[in-house]
């Protein structure tokens, strides 16, 4: 299985709008995190649209709990699999472009 995919699989696995308080606004999934980011701050941030949801998802949205310390991305990381040198930003980039698939439609 791809680095991408698993990153999408763990992402989808810790995707909890309920306990954020959002209610029933959003389902438990990644297209509705996309949408919800794009809402919130995602189409102000400047560069191509991966670009835009990696800076949003920097900002640790409260319905998805995502690594955010090098460390522990670097961890993530190696659990699965990917041991190169750019771990840190491979994560961020790829966290970045499923969400703009999403967005578009393309889940990887």
């Amino acid at each position: 299985m791809s680095i991408e995919v698993q990153i999408q699989n763990f992402m989808t696995s810790r995707v909890d709008f309920k306990s954020a308080g959002y209610g029933g606004k959003y389902n438990d999934s990644l297209e509705d995190v996309a949408n919800a980011l794009w809402n919130e701050c995602a189409q102000y941030n400047r560069g191509t649209l991966g670009n835009k949801f990696k800076e949003a998802l920097q900002g640790l949205p409260s319905y998805i709990d995502l690594p955010f310390y090098n460390g522990e991305i670097e961890s993530l990381m190696y659990a699965l699999g990917y041991e190169e040198e750019d771990a840190v930003d491979k994560y961020w980039t790829t966290c970045g472009m499923i969400l703009a698939n999403c967005k578009t439609a393309k889940l990887v």
